[in-house]
């Protein structure tokens, strides 16, 4: 008698692993240069596999950060690539066998085993660097792709590094922990699947990241390229390759500068004054060599960016006694006086310009600057909140308990955070965004959760139900863009998808909770810097002294709304604070 089994439905969020990537064409003579290869020795992959990989490393992945040009994308330079850059090359193909799934029997099961091969090797191979054996690896040129690797590393993380599992082969060697994270407001096991693994991933970058600066400072990037002597004597006339040489240690010096500045901001470290060597410093700020102008001028407005928000950093985030005292007497509205005017600098100096940047790396740009745009304007909802707390026992507040200064700043975040989900949905609709960076995956959740504490302030029904939908067409975007069933990308989104469904229902009418009294609300909600139709569309908000009271809605509140997001997704992560048992965000969700 036949049994009858459950249907089994596949989601979006696993149409990952129904897609193929067909295997390219090489020449026989790139087929042979890949024979050199250990990986293809060795059986692991073939070498037209290994070709593939590689291409769609670049086809798919490189596109979307500025670390590596395409040099290596041609198949020419293969041999170059396999031969003379053992660390770069076992990266590629450590990266992109996650990423990418090729056509053929089996291919799920060998991706994922091989990827973990990769990744073992990959580490062994850092691991000489980090103790300095094997002087190959660390002689100038196999130093820069070393560099180039780590910096990889940061972008994109292996599978493995996601799972605490991984690193537990024995559990009688497991340490007992004392301080154990509490798990209690936690919902499910969202503390195993997205908190921990981000917690482990930014912690992994860091490491990396000091390595790649470590290695940068032993080389003194900023003098190797003067010196001929850093050229292989048979290569030393090709200026070609001395050129090249010199532009890739430029290329790391501005990027280490913005990197380690990102990734101190985004996990909460204090920045250091002096964080590299004085010749990169130096170049930093000095003319480029680069005859790449797109490229040049990328890097110059993302070195600008991240300058803003350093600075920002410790100007509007200083320690919570200062903040209390700024609160009080509104003295971050000057500072946010201050750096408007500068935001405004920036755009006006990139619009002229976005023209020659690449496509995608023109698109990962403005999620930085619409993200700095609402990180600095973030400070005015832990001030509200504070004033909020302090001055009223009431659970419930309204649009016109804040002034205009601070409607303006509510209204800044509400269209940054809609510019950054209007990008998400055009790289889904490009199949693209399943390979962004990890650090724009943060900036992407951050977002998200940004507007839903911006919407609780106060909005009109229209704009709430327009926002809401934005975000959840973002989140299904975002799901369906996974890479496996262990990507963070996917965790967030359904995460997020899981609270908007209630959080819909949790909005209230102000006519409701406020008497006859009030007449008007705050006169100054319209964006206050220009933004291009290709760009963004900002919301279209009729005047709101003409608006009708009974179409603004808002959230009861909820103190934890001023959790503040700049000390990172690791300590803070959508408003759930891993130490504190204390009520999150989110806890009053059904």
């Amino acid at each position: 008698m036949p049994c009858n089994l459950p249907s089994v439905s596949l989601d979006s969020s696993h149409a990952w692993c129904m897609q193929r990537h067909p295997l390219s064409n090489p020449s026989q003579e790139v087929q042979s240069a890949w024979q050199a290869c250990p990986f293809v020795k060795k059986k692991w992959m073939t070498a037209q596999e290994a070709v593939t990989y590689v291409d769609l490393f670049f086809r798919n992945m490189a596109l979307m950060s500025p670390i590596l040009d395409g040099y290596f994308a041609d198949h020419a330079h293969h041999q170059e690539l396999v031969a003379k850059e053992p660390i770069l090359c076992c990266t590629i193909l450590t990266l992109s066998t996650r990423y990418h799934l090729l056509a053929g029997v089996a291919s799920l099961s060998r991706g994922f085993i091989l990827h973990e091969r990769l990744w073992d090797h990959c580490q062994s191979l850092l691991q000489r660097v980090v103790w300095g054996e094997g002087p190959r690896m660390v002689e100038s040129r196999g130093a820069i792709g070393t560099i180039e690797s780590f910096l990889l590393l940061t972008e994109w993380h292996p599978r493995s590094f996601l799972s605490r599992h991984r690193w537990i082969k024995d559990s009688g060697m497991e340490w007992p922990e004392d301080d154990e994270p509490s798990e209690k407001s936690i919902p499910s096991d969202w503390y195993e699947r997205v908190v921990e693994p981000a917690r482990r991933g930014d912690r992994m970058s860091w490491m990396h990241l000091g390595s790649a600066v470590a290695l940068a400072h032993e080389l003194d990037l900023h003098s190797l390229y003067h010196d001929a002597h850093n050229i292989p004597h048979n290569e030393a006339h090709n200026p070609e390759t001395q050129a090249r040489f010199a532009r890739r240690c430029e290329r790391l010096q501005r990027l280490l500068f913005i990197s380690i500045n990102q990734l101190t901001s985004r996990i909460g470290h204090a920045t250091s004054k002096q964080p590299f060597h004085p010749a990169i410093r130096d170049t930093i700020h000095g003319p480029a060599i680069s005859t790449e102008a797109g490229w040049h001028d990328f890097v110059t407005c993302w070195i600008d960016l991240t300058r803003l928000m350093r600075s920002s950093t410790e100007l509007l985030f200083p320690t919570k006694i200062r903040k209390d005292v700024w609160f009080r007497n509104d003295h971050y509205v000057e500072l946010l006086k201050h750096f408007r005017p500068l935001l405004q600098q920036w755009w006006d100096k990139y619009h002229p310009i976005s023209d020659a940047v690449p496509g995608l790396l023109h698109d990962l740009l403005l999620v930085e600057y619409h993200f700095v745009r609402i990180y600095i304007n973030s400070v005015t909802l832990q001030a509200i909140a504070a004033r909020t707390t302090g001055e009223t026992n009431s659970s419930l507040r309204h649009p016109f308990e804040i002034d205009d200064h601070d409607s303006s700043s509510v209204r800044e975040i509400v269209d940054g955070c809609t510019a950054i989900l209007q990008i998400v949905l055009r790289l889904s609709d490009a199949n693209q965004l399943k390979y962004i960076p990890n650090r724009v995956s943060v900036r992407i959740a951050s977002a998200a959760m940004y507007l839903v504490k911006a919407l609780a302030i106060g909005v009109q029904a229209d704009e709430l139900n327009s926002s809401l939908n934005l975000l959840d067409r973002s989140l299904e975007a975002l799901g369906s863009a996974s890479v496996d069933d262990m990507h963070l990308m996917a965790n967030y989104a359904t995460l997020l998808a899981s609270h908007m469904r209630a959080l819909r229902n949790r909005f209230v009418c102000v006519s409701n909770t406020v008497t006859a009294d009030i007449s008007r609300a705050p006169s100054s909600f319209e964006p206050l810097l220009p933004f291009s139709p290709d760009l963004t569309s900002p919301s279209n908000l009729t005047d709101s002294g003409n608006s009708d009271i009974d179409r603004w809605m808002v959230l009861p509140f909820d103190p934890s709304i001023a959790e503040p997001f700049e000390q990172g997704i690791t300590q803070n992560i959508f408003g759930l604070n891993m130490r504190d048992s204390v009520g999150s965000f989110w806890d009053f969700l059904p």
